[in-house]
């Protein structure tokens, strides 16, 4: 894709008509995204291929957030995106642990798994681990990766 975009220079055409793109781009991921299951096939049942979807649903993202003119948003928004991003490591490394650990508590009370209040829910717990072991100082963890 790398190379599609850098032969033909499409980046440097799209930048023309920023504005069009942008709107083009992120109607197709409002679309894609919340249709991927619809739209392409489901691996589990089939032999297909898994990785349809998101070689189609990656470039159009990347494309979305390079054309998206993050200079023109206020201060404060991008003081939220910047305190959200500082710890999308931690979140993605933690996850998998605290959605686990999230399920079984919900399954021992009967409750639904596996909801959208659910994700977001993990998703704060692990940023909450993440932003925690951030302040941790330095001198105290050093020994763990010596």
């Amino acid at each position: 894709m790398g190379l599609l975009f850098s032969e033909n220079k499409l980046v440097a055409k799209m930048e023309g008509k920023r504005n069009v793109w942008i709107i083009v781009l992120g109607l197709a991921l409002a679309i894609m995204l919340p249709l991927k299951d619809i739209l392409f096939v489901k691996p589990q049942y089939t032999m297909a291929y898994a990785g349809l979807a998101n070689v189609i649903v990656a470039p159009i993202l990347f494309l979305f957030m390079y054309l998206f003119p993050f200079a023109k948003i206020g201060d404060k928004l991008k003081k939220i995106i910047g305190g959200i991003a500082k710890y999308t490591m931690g979140v993605f490394l933690s996850h998998w642990i605290v959605g686990n650990i999230f399920n079984d508590v919900l399954s021992k009370m009967n409750r639904t798994q596996y909801t959208f209040t659910g994700c977001i829910i993990i998703f704060i717990l692990s940023w909450g681990i993440s932003f925690m072991i951030a302040k941790i100082p330095l001198k105290h963890s050093e020994q763990f990766v010596s």
